[in-house]
């Protein structure tokens, strides 16, 4: 088999096609990383990969999955991927992941696997995690900073919404790092690659109120906690500071320095309330 630097340059002068920036199209040469990402796959398992590209881990995936279901928004890309790739085991779907439901795709459990393009990292993020049940172990590489953001604990500047509803459905853990010359083209910053094992805290308050309340206190990050929640307590502002102060959290506290736990306490306050 080829090295990743040799197929790639070969595809990439064989079908004449050149790399679409507004797609985030950076594709990994690195063997030995690539080896390693595919490594979290087990063998004989389901892959549904995001954004296979020319295929750089798709040819690797099909030889340790059972089946490898790659979802690909570039129509070029998934005739190269169908001619590169002669293997049964793969499908090939030419789609945009952000709009479609892998429940309707996937007939059984699968481990995701995704080079994610840098502009969309958050939202495909988002929906694995939040949208599907078909999808229980998640490996995507990622740039550095959003996976900073990802495994982020209360207290600093990375902590915010992303690092809440990462702890809320899964156990993020970032892998390793990558360098930017592991990939053609170079992108400007790092990359990381995190694992997401997907799990579901239990809450005892409703999930898509804890979100509104999240939501709301990071939208506008630089106020207090009382100042941010305001808009969606019905209430005074002195009483939503009266209901905090009676759980032990500081009104004048900023939302970045608040827990998961204590979010899901505001969010009683807020719902009982209002």
């Amino acid at each position: 088999m080829e090295n990743a630097r040799e197929y790639t340059m070969r595809v990439l002068k064989k079908y004449e096609f050149r790399t679409k920036k507004s797609l985030g199209q950076n594709f990994l040469i690195d063997d030995r990383i690539i080896d390693s990402i595919v490594s979290n796959v087990p063998e004989g398992a389901v892959a549904f990969e995001i954004g296979p590209g020319i295929g750089i881990l798709t040819r690797k995936l099909v030889e340790r999955a059972r089946r490898v279901v790659a979802v690909e928004i570039d129509e070029k890309l998934c005739e190269i991927l169908k001619e590169e790739i002669d293997s049964d085991a793969l499908e090939v779907i030419d789609a945009d992941f952000i709009e479609i439901n892998p429940n309707s795709i996937l007939s059984e459990k699968a481990v995701a696997v995704a080079n994610i393009p840098y502009y969309i990292t958050t939202p495909i993020i988002f929906k694995i995690l939040t949208s599907t049940d078909m999808i229980d172990t998640a490996i995507l590489t990622m740039q550095k900073e959003v996976s900073e953001r990802v495994v982020a604990r209360p207290g600093g500047k990375e902590y915010g919404i992303l690092s809440l509803v990462a702890a809320l459905y899964s156990e993020p853990k970032v892998l390793f790092n990558i360098s930017r010359d592991a990939f053609i083209p170079q992108p400007k910053v790092e990359s990381s690659v995190v694992r997401f094992d997907k799990r579901k805290l239990n809450l005892e308050v409703d999930e898509s109120d804890f979100l509104k309340v999240v939501r709301a206190a990071f939208g506008k990050r630089r106020k207090t906690i009382a100042n941010a929640l305001a808009g969606i307590f019905n209430g005074e502002k002195g009483e939503l500071k009266e209901h905090l102060m009676e759980i032990g959290i500081n009104p004048m506290a900023r939302p970045e320095t608040l827990s998961l736990k204590e979010f899901e306490s505001i969010t009683g306050i807020i719902f009982k309330k209002s």
